[in-house]
């Protein structure tokens, strides 16, 4: 028996649908693979969210941590700064006193002379 168009017609549509149902069924696992592999990049999304956040709050205490060090340091370069300059003090009344002790020391020469003489 030989086949009328229609038959071969239905058959050909027969045989289309079910090549469209495989590939529906592929797209359909393909599907299912991104989504899992979605669900993979989430978590690992979520994980280095995580990361960061840790990170930023490390960062902040740094920070802080960085900020009181410098006010600390500023503090010991202004107490240097008043050493420094009672240093100087010191120095320029050590000048004086050393040229009063000269002076002095002249003036008991100048004694001890007149008492020689």
């Amino acid at each position: 028996m030989t086949k009328t168009n229609v038959e071969r017609t239905l058959e050909t549509l027969v045989e289309f649908a079910d090549i469209q149902r495989q590939n529906l069924a592929k797209m359909s696992d393909a599907i299912d693979a991104l989504t899992i592999q979605m669900g993979v990049m989430s978590e690992g999304l979520v994980r280095l969210t995580n990361i960061v956040e840790r990170q930023e709050a490390r960062l902040d205490g740094v920070t802080v941590a960085i900020e009181r060090t410098n006010v600390a340091i500023q503090q010991q370069s202004a107490s240097i700064d008043g050493h420094l300059r009672v240093a100087e003090q010191q120095s320029a009344s050590i000048t004086e006193l050393s040229k009063l002790v000269a002076s002095q020391a002249a003036m008991v020469a100048r004694l001890f002379e007149r008492l020689a003489a």
